[in-house]
C-alpha cells in the first residue's frame, strides 16, 4: 500500500485505489502495519487505523490528539508515537488512551517533523533541534495504584475488590473507585466502560459509579484513572453477572406459554364437547320431530289408501261385477297387508318396491277389466338399492285416478336408472295431463302427503331428493300424458340411513 497527496493506493503491476469504506481523499504522509492493522498518518485528519479495508478508529483532535496535522508515526512496544505541529501524541493500544509531550515537558519546540525509537530512547526532530527523550521518563510510562473498594451489590458489600459479582435484573450496583496518585495537585479523572454496552470509555471525576437498570446478561466493567500529569493507573476489570428473576428465565417463559396453550386447549376441548352435547340434544329433538311427522304421515296415508281401495271395491259391487269384485277383494287383502307393512318402514329396497307396484297395478287391472298396460324396467344394480317406501305408489295412484281413468288404452311406464351416486325413477302415463297454471299447487291429497314425506326423508338423510312432474307434448304440441321424475341419493345398505324409525 502506498500513500499519496490525495488518497491511498496499492501496487499490483499498476497503481490502483486502495478500497476503503469512506471517501479517503487526505494526504497520507506515513504508513505502518501492526499485525493486520494498517496505520495511516495524514497531514489533515490525524491517524487512521484500517483493517480489512474498514476504518476501525480515527485519532484526531476530537478524541484526544493535540492536532490533526501529523507528520510521522512510529510503533514501539504496543505504543504509537506520532509527530505533529503541536507536540508528540502517544497512543497506548493496551489502555486505548492518548498522552502528550510538549515544550513544557522538555521538547525544544512543539513542531515535531520526524521521530525514531532506538534502545528505549525516543529521538524527536523539531524545528528547534533534536530532542532525545528516554522512554522511561515519559509520563505515560509511570503509573499509580488504582482499585475499587467498597463494591456494593444490592445488599452485599465487598471491601476487597471482587473479580466477579452477581446481582439480579435491575438491582443497583455501586462501585467506589480509589486512585493513589501522590504528588498531583488536582483530582484524577476516572475512565470506565462496560463491555457489552459501551463502545468507548466514559470519564468522570466522581469516584462513585452507580450502575442501574442492567438487564440480565454478562458484562465486564473496565476502568482506569489518569492524573493531571497524564499518568495512567493500572487498569481494573470486574465481571458483572446479572441474573434474571425466575419469571424472566426461558424455562419460566416456556412453562408459562405451555400453560396458556394447555388452558386454551382444555377450553377448546370443553367448548367442543359442549357444542357436541348441544348438537346431540338438537339432533335428538329433530329426530323426535321427524318421528312424529312420519307417524302423522302414516296415520294420514293408511286411511287415504284404504278409502280409495274400498271406494273401488264399492263401485265394482254397484256395477254388479261380482266376479271382478271377488278377484279384487282377494288381491286387495294381499296388497293391504304389504301396504300396512311398507307404511311402517321409512325405506324399502327397489326390488320390493317393484314387486309391490306390480301387485298394485295388477289390482287396478282387475278393476279395469284388463284395459291397462304397464312396464316396469330396472336392472340388477338398482334392485339392491333403497328408496323411500310408498312414494312411487302415490304417483301411480294419482296417474290412475286423474290421468288415464277415462282411457280404455291406459298405459303406465316405470323406469329405474342408477348413475354415479344417484338413483332416478321416471313414471310416464298417456293420460290427459294437468292444467299448467296449477303446476305449483298440490290439488291431490296424495301428492301433498308425498311432499311431506319427501321433506322428512331429506332431513333424515341430510340430502336432497328431486321431485318434479310435467306434461308430455306431441310434435304438434298436444298433451299426450304426464312425466314424473324422482332423483334419490344412492343408499346401498339400510345402515347408511341415520335415524330410520322403521
Amino acid at each position: 500500500v502506498a500513500g499519496s497527496q490525495d488518497s491511498l493506493y496499492y501496487v499490483d503491476k499498476v497503481f490502483k485505489p486502495y478500497p476503503i469504506n469512506i471517501n479517503f481523499n487526505f494526504r497520507a504522509v506515513d504508513l505502518l502495519v501492526k499485525d493486520s492493522l494498517l496505520i495511516a498518518t495524514t497531514s489533515e485528519k490525524g491517524v487512521f487505523f484500517i483493517q480489512d479495508s474498514i476504518v476501525k478508529k480515527n485519532l484526531n483532535s476530537s478524541n484526544g490528539f493535540s492536532s490533526n496535522t501529523c507528520y510521522k508515526s512510529v510503533l514501539y512496544k504496543n505504543v504509537l508515537y506520532t509527530a505533529t505541529n503541536k507536540g508528540i501524541n502517544i497512543y497506548d493500544f493496551k489502555t486505548d488512551s492518548v498522552f502528550h509531550l510538549y515544550e513544557s515537558d522538555g521538547l525544544p519546540s512543539n513542531t515535531v517533523f520526524d521521530l525514531s525509537v532506538y534502545n528505549d530512547t525516543l529521538y524527536a526532530a523539531t524545528e528547534s533541534g533534536l530532542s532525545v527523550v528516554p522512554i522511561s521518563v515519559i509520563p505515560h510510562q509511570r503509573t499509580f495504584h488504582f482499585f475499587a473498594s467498597p463494591v456494593i451489590a444490592n445488599r452485599d458489600t465487598f471491601w476487597n475488590e471482587p473479580a466477579q459479582i452477581e446481582v439480579y435484573d435491575n438491582e443497583p450496583i455501586t462501585i467506589v473507585l480509589n486512585a493513589l496518585s501522590y504528588g498531583t495537585k488536582s483530582p484524577v479523572t476516572y475512565y470506565f466502560k462496560i463491555a457489552g454496552i459501551d463502545t468507548a470509555y466514559r470519564f468522570t471525576s466522581d469516584p462513585e459509579l452507580h450502575l442501574n437498570n442492567l438487564s440480565h446478561g454478562n458484562y465486564t466493567l473496565q476502568s482506569y484513572a489518569m492524573n493531571t500529569d497524564d499518568v495512567v493507573s493500572n487498569p481494573i476489570a470486574i465481571v458483572l453477572q446479572v441474573k434474571p428473576f425466575f419469571y424472566q428465565t426461558l424455562t419460566f417463559r416456556i412453562l408459562f406459554v405451555t400453560g396458556i396453550l394447555l388452558i386454551f386447549l382444555l377450553f377448546v376441548i370443553w367448548m367442543k364437547k359442549a357444542i357436541e352435547k348441544r348438537e346431540l340434544l338438537k339432533s335428538e329433538g329433530e329426530r323426535r320431530i321427524r318421528t312424529l311427522e312420519l307417524a302423522a304421515w302414516k296415520a294420514a296415508f293408511n286411511p287415504h289408501f284404504l278409502f280409495n281401495s274400498i271406494q273401488t271395491l264399492q263401485s265394482l259391487f254397484l256395477d254388479k261385477d261380482f266376479d271382478s269384485a271377488n278377484k279384487f277383494a282377494a288381491k286387495f287383502s294381499a296388497i293391504l297387508r304389504k301396504t300396512v307393512d311398507h307404511s311402517s318402514q321409512l325405506f324399502i329396497s327397489i326390488a320390493d318396491e317393484i314387486s309391490y307396484l306390480q301387485n298394485y297395478l295388477e289390482l287396478e287391472k282387475i278393476k279395469r277389466e284388463g284395459k291397462l298396460k304397464y312396464d316396469i324396467i330396472s336392472d340388477e344394480l338398482c334392485d339392491i338399492l333403497f328408496v323411500p317406501s310408498l312414494v312411487l305408489q302415490v304417483v301411480v295412484e294419482n296417474s290412475l285416478k286423474h290421468g288415464i281413468q277415462e282411457r280404455s288404452d291406459g298405459y303406465i311406464s316405470i323406469k329405474f336408472v342408477c348413475a354415479n351416486d344417484r338413483v332416478t325413477c321416471t313414471i310416464v302415463d298417456n293420460g290427459a295431463g294437468f292444467n299448467e297454471n296449477d303446476a305449483g299447487k298440490s290439488t291431490s291429497k296424495g301428492i301433498q302427503l308425498l311432499r311431506n314425506k319427501l321433506s322428512s326423508v331429506e332431513k333424515i338423510l341430510n340430502q336432497t331428493i328431486q321431485f318434479s312432474f310435467k306434461n308430455r307434448l306431441s310434435i304438434e304440441g298436444e298433451v299426450i300424458g304426464v312425466e314424473t321424475f324422482f332423483s334419490f341419493p344412492k343408499i346401498q345398505t339400510i345402515h347408511e340411513i341415520s335415524g330410520n324409525p322403521g
